[in-house]
Order: C-alpha cells, then sequence, then structure tokens
C-alpha cells in the first residue's frame, strides 16, 4: 500500500505504508538499510500461460487477499506525461530514519507493462494498514513480467 508524494523541492516518489513479502531476508533487509514497512507475509503465486493466481495471508490477521488475473499478449512502455507514467515510473521513495525524512533513490529500466483482465481482487491490504475499503474495484490494474532494479544509499531530504 502506497501514497504519491512529492517532497519540499517537488521530488516525486512514493511513500510505503506496507510492502508485503514472503522472503525473510528480503524483508529483513529492505527493513534494516532503507527502513521500508516490509511485513513477511505468506504468499502463495500460481500461473498458467497468461493466467495468474495469487493469494497473500498475514500472520495473525482473518483477511486473506486473493487476486486472479489474465494477462494480455501486447506490452507497452508508459508514455511520460501519461497516468500510466505518473503511477509506474516512480524513482524515489520516502521513508523516516531516526525521526528525519530520507529519500532512497532506485533505478529500472522502464516497465513493459501488459494489458490484464482482472476476475478477481481484494481490498484485504487497505484493511490491514488500517484504511477504509473503497467499496468497488480498482480503477487501474497494470503488470509487468519484471525488470532488474538498482537501489542507492538513504539521503537526507527536507519535509
Amino acid at each position: 500500500v502506497r501514497v504519491y508524494v512529492l517532497d519540499a523541492h517537488g521530488t516525486p516518489g512514493v511513500y510505503f505504508f506496507s510492502l508485503d513479502c514472503d522472503n525473510w531476508p528480503a524483508v529483513t533487509i529492505a527493513q534494516k538499510f532503507f527502513n521500508l514497512n516490509y511485513v513477511y507475509t505468506k504468499i502463495n503465486f500460481e500461473t498458467q500461460t497468461d493466467r495468474h493466481q495469487l493469494t497473500a495471508q498475514r500472520k495473525e490477521n482473518p483477511h486473506l487477499a486473493k487476486y486472479k488475473w489474465q494477462t494480455g499478449k501486447n506490452s507497452e512502455k508508459a508514455q511520460p506525461g501519461t497516468l500510466t507514467f505518473h503511477l509506474t515510473e516512480r524513482y524515489n521513495f520516502f521513508t523516516k530514519k531516526k525521526g528525519k525524512l530520507v529519500r532512497g533513490q532506485v533505478y529500472h529500466e522502464p516497465y513493459d507493462l501488459v494489458d490484464v483482465k482482472c476476475s478477481e481482487f481484494t481490498d484485504a491490504p487497505l484493511i490491514w494498514n488500517n484504511f477504509s475499503s473503497p467499496q468497488r474495484p480498482p480503477d487501474l490494474i497494470h503488470a509487468c513480467r519484471g525488470v532488474k532494479i538498482k537501489a542507492f544509499s538513504l539521503v537526507a531530504t527536507d519535509a
């Protein structure tokens, strides 16, 4: 669960309320070195050609996250100035370290975004973070087959 933010200098980025992951080393590294709100979550991912299903369950939380979707064959990179570009091509994240705002920078090739038809979704991640449910399906859904990301050290920034 994330929000899109600008720092005092107008630098765009994201702030993560949570990042759910089923890899203990990744969770530990992200928490320790990047002060990110990673949460260890049991995740099951199944795929058959272009059909995918993901379920996620946080420990001691009754709300199960479940998603089913089908990907198309076409992919394209988001174009600057579009909503899709705004939502996907973020290269900074903000977090707090010792009570101060810090910025982390990442680099990756632009995402190749794939057409998606979602047949099942849940708002469990919002509930896990104590947000109310919007009681409606998502406005936009994107998928990506993956990119390699380089992460850089945290730097101080103004609030």
